[in-house]
């Protein structure tokens, strides 16, 4: 079932998907609404300290992505402005800790690669079939990219609530170890 919080999400998340392919930036406004709309979905789910466990916790995950992804353009001799401006935007990681109270973090983890993934594989694919297509003339749309994810996503959990809440990843991994 839809609730009047994730249809503002979903309409937050279509403007952050027109914004980031139309202008390959979006209006900094929207991601503090999005983590606003997210944290009271949250805490209206279960309740606030939940909220701000996902917060915390998939934040935590984001930050450390982000120190290996330092790390390893620092061992390439990539300065860091220009990590910043050529490979992955403000709003991009800015978007990552804005979507951060939305899932557990097992389904977190699980939002953030499958969408690496598929950006991955739509780009690789039009870079195969365009060769004239330059990445760098043509940056990609990650919080856009992302956002179409998390509509998909939104759009199952609202539709089938009990799917992605009924994997039992906690005790699946207790019982393997």
């Amino acid at each position: 079932m839809f609730t009047p919080e994730s249809l503002i999400t979903l309409l937050l998340l279509v403007w952050i998907v027109y914004q980031d392919f139309r202008f390959r930036a979006v209006a900094w406004i929207i991601f503090p609404a999005l983590l606003s709309v997210l944290l009271v979905s949250s805490a209206l789910e279960q309740n606030i300290r939940y909220a701000m466990e996902r917060l915390v916790l998939n934040s935590l995950f984001v930050l450390f992505q982000l120190i290996l992804v330092y790390l390893y353009f620092r061992i390439r001799q990539v300065k860091f402005n220009v990590l910043l401006n050529n490979y992955i935007g403000p709003g991009d990681l800015v978007f990552f800790f804005a979507v951060a109270p939305a899932f557990p973090l097992y389904i977190f983890i699980l939002y953030l690669s499958s969408g690496f993934l598929i950006t991955i594989l739509i780009y690789a694919s039009i870079r195969l079939f365009d060769p004239k297509f330059v990445l760098n003339k043509h940056p990609i749309p990650l919080a856009g990219m992302l956002s179409l994810w998390f509509i998909l996503f939104q759009v199952t959990i609202c539709s089938f609530p009990d799917l992605l809440y009924s994997i039992d990843l906690h005790s699946t991994l207790l019982t393997a170890l």
